[in-house]
């Protein structure tokens, strides 16, 4: 149907592929034809019917293709709304096209001079009018498309500028901190610094190089997430244990805000779920940590239950807070990489903006869905739920016995806890860069451990072959994989050659997707990222030369 009012036409649209057509001629014959073939390709038509009613129709919308008749010229109207058009128009893909009854007759110079873009002679009907409409059509689609085409560029272009803008405040600024706190602390005439200042400056650098490697290995998850080299492993986890890590982990820094934590269940919860546990509470760290991080006074609740008796049992939990809330006109785009619901520079919390993109993908990959409710000023809601696996022979905990569990305030952990797990044994350390030679090594001495090192692949394949050949091989070498001379993918491969058995960690910076398994395919034994927790890293080095298991290389020897 075509209209003759002012009545805005629908949008543009691949959903639709209409096309906004206005064609302005008197009613006619011709008229009649032109419609029906635009109408047979799809288009939208419009009849405004003099200038007063162009106008009105360009402050609602504005067309790809006008047809003007050039018998309005004996009206006077036709260059007055042509005039209109181009004023109104001027950023707008729209082709011009005049209706005229004999080409040849036309004065093109005057017409052209007016931003015309072609001539059509009146069609004698409606099979005639779509033969030479439809390439005007194809046109006006393509330039619709380009128009839209380059909104999109514009938008990612200022995306992208918003995101480097906002990554690199985010990552200088830690930096910065961990700069002015190390300067402080090598001012020898310094004599303000007392050991509670120095003791403060130290752990103000710990706090913020950690803050910058999470910002950093969100980055890298989020590039993992869109490669598709993420892999989810599902195995038997707790879901009790999940929450009553989460509850340890943030409980703390919560009520050092003053603000409420609490952990809740509703009905009986399975002793296990089939889910990858690694996900799931990186999920919940994300999302728990930003109620947190966006509440300065009231509570952080987290509400768990399981829908054990769905075809595909869910475990459903809630994240509520009453924080400073999310603007209606920003949830929409909420979880999309790089997006805040505060962009401006002036914003009171930080971060890369990637964690909420990270949470829904990791979420949609254990087979679930998130969804947020906000109102500005009053608080978020976040409700996540995941499958679960078959719970038909899984134990059900009830709901007081499950709640009793999470309520045990954990153990204190020792002041010592460090030093209780001790290293026995030799260790090659190759690691060309000085710094964290001093650092690496001190930890594992501190922890029992004797340590050799070295500043190159090649030293480390020379020392580990000529230990081996004198019966008193190395009970691990730790293998950084970018080294001057001989890096360490070639010398763990020369080793391998050479008959070597004993254990190989790659212990290296690089954390791209694929990074573990090219380092494994050389013959590394295990994987370990740099920058390290010095609990985590003893504790892993131990499951090679720990206390507790000595005879872990003669074993291994005599297997070869």
């Amino acid at each position: 149907m075509h209209n003759s009012d002012v009545t805005p036409p629908p949008a543009n649209s691949p959903a639709t592929g209409k096309l906004d057509t206005w064609v302005i001629m008197p009613s006619c014959a011709e008229r009649e034809a032109i419609v029906e073939a635009l109408e047979s390709l799809g288009c939208e038509v419009r009849l405004p019917t003099d200038a007063q009613a162009v106008i009105e129709l360009l402050t609602r919308t504005s067309p790809s293709l006008v047809l003007l008749s050039a018998c309005l010229c004996q009206r006077g109207l036709s260059e007055q709304m042509v005039e209109t058009l181009r004023d109104g128009l001027s950023q707008e893909p729209c082709s011009f096209v005049v209706v005229v009854k004999d080409a040849d007759q036309v004065d093109a110079a005057s017409w052209l001079a007016l931003g015309v873009d072609e001539f059509l002679e009146a069609p004698r009907n409606t099979s005639s009018a779509r033969f030479r409409i439809a390439p005007l059509c194809r046109i006006g689609r393509l330039r619709r498309q380009l128009m839209e085409a380059e909104g999109s560029a514009e938008s990612a272009t200022r995306t992208k500028t918003e995101f480097l803008r906002n990554i690199n405040h985010e990552l200088r600024t830690p930096m910065t901190t961990i700069q002015g706190l190390a300067e402080m602390l090598l001012d020898e005439e310094d004599d303000t610094q007392t050991p509670g200042s120095r003791g403060s400056s130290l752990r103000g650098i710990l706090d913020h190089a950690k803050e910058l490697t999470q910002r950093i290995d969100n980055l890298l998850e989020l590039s993992r997430l869109e490669g598709g080299a993420m892999e989810i492993r599902l195995r038997d986890e707790s879901p009790l244990g999940i929450l009553d890590t989460i509850q340890k982990d943030f409980r703390h820094l919560a009520e050092g805000k003053g603000l409420g934590f609490s952990v809740t269940l509703s009905g009986a919860m399975p002793r296990t779920i089939l889910t990858d546990a690694n996900c799931l509470k990186e999920v919940l760290r994300h999302l728990v940590g930003n109620a947190v991080k966006f509440t300065a006074r009231g509570e952080v609740a987290i509400r768990s239950r399981v829908l054990a008796k769905l075809s595909r049992p869910q475990w459903q939990l809630e994240i509520r807070d009453t924080g400073i809330g999310i603007p209606a006109d920003k949830l929409s785009v909420l979880f999309r990489p790089f997006v805040q619901a505060d962009m401006s520079p002036s914003r009171d919390h930080g971060g890369v903006g990637v964690g909420l993109a990270i949470s829904k993908r990791l979420v949609q990959m254990l087979g679930g869905s998130v969804q947020v409710h906000s109102t500005k000023s009053e608080g978020t809601a976040i409700s996540l739920s995941v499958e679960t696996g078959p719970l038909d022979a899984v134990e059900m905990i009830d709901e007081a016995d499950a709640m009793s569990l999470l309520s045990r305030a954990p153990a204190p952990v020792p002041a010592a806890q460090f030093g209780s797990r001790q290293l026995r044994g030799r260790i090659l350390l190759a690691e060309d860069a000085i710094a964290n030679q001093r650092i690496l090594a001190a930890i594992l001495r501190k922890a029992g451990a004797e340590v050799e090192l070295v500043e190159n692949g090649q030293l480390a394949a020379d020392a580990a072959l000529d230990a081996a050949a004198r019966g008193n091989p190395f009970h691990l070498i730790l293998m950084d994989m970018q080294m001057p001379v001989l890096d360490g993918y070639h010398a763990t491969t020369l080793l391998r050659s050479h008959g070597y058995v004993f254990p190989i960690v790659a212990l290296t910076a690089h954390t791209i997707a694929g990074e573990r398994e090219s380092c494994l395919a050389v013959g590394c034994d295990d994987y370990l990222t740099k920058p390290v927790e010095r609990e985590s890293f003893v504790s892993f080095v131990s499951q090679y030369c720990g206390s507790e298991n000595p005879q872990l290389v003669a074993a291994r020897a005599g297997s070869c």
